[in-house]
């Protein structure tokens, strides 16, 4: 999937499409010796997770692992704490998402060091990281090799780490800040070309 992704950008749509591909790529990171780290966000997970566990396993292997894990994520609260002692047993960094708003991002990180050169894998995604939830609800997941995103990313979660929410991005649609600004914009983009306009 790594390889596959730096080819060419995907996107997969759930539940037309399985989440699997994406799980694959996790595990893949977790076992693949050029990987340095991987960083997630998780706003609601299965309660018998195979990415957390593969997250596990990525900790294990060595592979540094941050994950922004969302304390309130309603009616999930108890799992999401439950998964955060599991990955920080582990090894993983937990960051318990933002003081002042619930962290909604659906956003994985994934670094690489392979013939001297840093190169990142980013997945955007409009779901929760939840296999179950994958297979009911209709969600997209944009996997993608693209430097300027995985530079943003990066930015992103340092943001987190920070535990700033204000942070401004180019390519990246952020709220509170930079996300409806930046959607108001691109529609009226698309309005002035009339029929030829999509969104």
């Amino acid at each position: 999937m790594l390889r596959a992704v730096e080819k060419r950008d995907l996107l997969l749509s759930y539940p037309y499409e399985s989440i699997r591909p994406f799980l694959d790529m996790v595990r893949e990171a977790a076992q693949n010796p050029s990987v340095l780290s991987i960083k997630i966000t998780l706003y609601r997970i299965a309660r018998e997770s195979k990415l957390a566990e593969n997250l596990i396993l990525a900790a294990e292997n060595g592979k540094d692992v941050t994950v922004v894990m969302e304390r309130r994520a309603r009616f999930d609260e108890q799992n999401n704490i439950d998964w955060a002692n599991r990955l920080e047993r582990a090894g993983c960094r937990v960051v318990y998402g933002n003081s002042l708003y619930k962290v909604h991002a659906k956003i994985c990180l994934i670094t690489l060091h392979e013939r001297g050169k840093l190169r990142t894998i980013t997945q955007v995604g409009t779901g929760n990281y939840n296999e179950q939830m994958a297979e009911l609800y209709t969600d997209y997941a944009f996997l993608t090799a693209d430097e300027e995103i995985g530079r943003e990313a990066a930015d992103f979660f340092k943001n987190m780490d920070l535990d700033n929410a204000e942070a401004t991005y180019k390519r990246l649609l952020v709220a509170p800040a930079g996300f409806k600004p930046r959607i108001l914009s691109l529609i009226e983009r698309e309005a002035q070309k009339g029929e030829n306009g999509n969104i």
